[in-house]
């Protein structure tokens, strides 16, 4: 009898033992469970960022600020040092090279498509070539450019765009079009019209992202 007695109690305190146990891992469980969808949404969250700021891609479709279309004349090509503080400026940044630059005679068509848009100005620079030799502009406005000589009118279009590049957002300002003038054009005298400068001075084009 007592030996049963003895099973029973022991039984008895196994169950509330294991209902103890059960209870806290289902605390256990409950918090882990409460826990998880926010641990995965943040996740989500995070990769969703990341895929917008280009950093999966790569490389986010540009939204472009303003777009320039102008009567330039042709200053020359100059040698410009990236004055920049990084540990790759100034040889090894890509911002030291060849710079093509050109002033502005009149303003065809001017569009500020956004808030921070690039103003009209009255001298506009782009790199053409850094000073390893990379190309910094397509093959065809650099042969534009090789075909000019200083003087020379041309049309000069170019857009203000803000890109992101692998996490890393800043404007660009690609050439979309350098077309010399025909001769008959080249003695056109006429004022700048209504451009005006830019309050930071000539603006550097090209692939260029703000450190």
């Amino acid at each position: 009898m007592r030996l049963i007695t003895f099973l029973f109690g022991l039984l008895a305190v196994t169950l509330a033992l294991s209902g103890t146990t059960a209870m806290g891992g289902a605390m256990t469980t409950t918090s882990t469970v409460k826990m998880a969808p926010t641990d995965a949404t943040l996740t989500l969250q995070l990769t969703g960022t990341s895929t917008r700021t280009g950093t999966a891609t790569g490389r986010e479709p540009r939204a472009t600020l303003a777009r320039h279309a102008t009567v330039a004349e042709f200053e020359g090509v100059s040698y410009h040092r990236c004055m920049g503080l990084t540990a790759l400026c100034p040889d090894q940044c890509g911002e030291s090279g060849s710079f093509a630059t050109f002033k502005i005679i009149k303003y065809v068509k001017y569009e500020k498509l956004g808030e921070y848009g690039d103003p009209k100005c009255e001298q506009f620079m782009f790199l053409v070539e850094d000073n390893m030799k990379h190309p910094k502009v397509p093959a065809a406005i650099r042969d534009a450019v090789n075909a000019l000589k200083k003087g020379d009118r041309v049309l000069l279009s170019w857009d203000h765009d803000y890109v992101t590049v692998n996490g890393s957002s800043g404007p660009e300002r690609p050439v979309t079009k350098l077309e010399k003038l025909p001769d008959s054009t080249q003695s056109d005298s006429s004022p700048a019209g209504d451009a005006r400068p830019a309050p930071s001075g000539p603006s550097p084009a090209g692939p260029r992202l703000e450190r």
